[in-house]
């Protein structure tokens, strides 16, 4: 069994900071919320392998009672993408995406135990970054925010 990050899309038609206490009381299921406009779910491997570039992107930690500003993901928690953050996560994207069109059909990420390798399909991987660049774009322009839900 893979460990997956998820990350959500949502509707800033709910302030972020309801969204998450209505997660956390069990008020709220992520997969069926109408506030919930699009998802994507992307292999741990893959996070820890682009980890250092997302530590770029500034975040915010819906976790911690005042929702302080940080860099990166809350790993094991729960991190906010905002307007703020759209920028360096489209560019981030863009160019991990540039950088994979060049892949073979399928590959492993260079850091895995050969016992445990995975075999990565290039058209998955490069629309599981493809979605994440759509949402920074969505961010930026529209009226919406993205939540990940790390392991």
């Amino acid at each position: 069994m893979t460990l997956e990050h998820d990350f959500y899309l949502v509707k800033a038609d709910i302030e972020p900071k309801e969204f998450v206490s209505r997660y956390l009381k069990g008020k709220l299921e992520l997969e069926t919320s109408e506030y919930v406009a699009d998802k994507v779910h992307i292999e741990d491997s893959i996070i820890l392998y682009m980890q250092n570039t997302l530590d770029w992107i500034p975040t915010r930690n819906p976790g911690k009672r005042s929702n302080p500003k940080q860099h990166g993901l809350c790993y094991a928690g729960i991190t906010l993408f905002d307007k703020e953050s759209a920028p360096k996560l489209f560019q981030i994207a863009t160019s991990w995406i540039n950088l994979y069109k060049s892949a073979p059909e399928t590959f492993k990420l260079p850091f895995e135990d050969e016992e445990e390798s995975i075999i990565y399909s290039k058209s998955e991987f490069l629309f599981k970054l493809e979605k994440l660049r759509e949402y920074a774009n969505k961010i930026a322009h529209e009226r919406f925010y993205m939540y990940h839900f790390g392991i």
